[in-house]
């Protein structure tokens, strides 16, 4: 019967990491979905226009 039992925790922990892959996948799909999201705003954000700018004119010394 320990064998039986074995086998069982194996199968149970095998199910167990496959579920915690796939929710690791939905979590990786919707990091990358809020990033693309983001990404438009953030290049047209005032902040990022001035830094664009300003880049565009380094200071002496610099």
């Amino acid at each position: 019967m320990r064998i039986d039992d074995s086998v069982g925790k194996v199968e149970e922990g095998s199910s167990k990491v496959a579920e915690a892959g796939k929710t690791m996948d939905e979590i990786l799909d919707s990091v990358k979905r809020v990033t693309n999201n983001r990404e438009p705003f953030s290049r047209n954000h005032p902040a990022a226009m001035i830094f664009n700018f300003s880049s565009s004119f380094p200071l002496s010394g610099r």
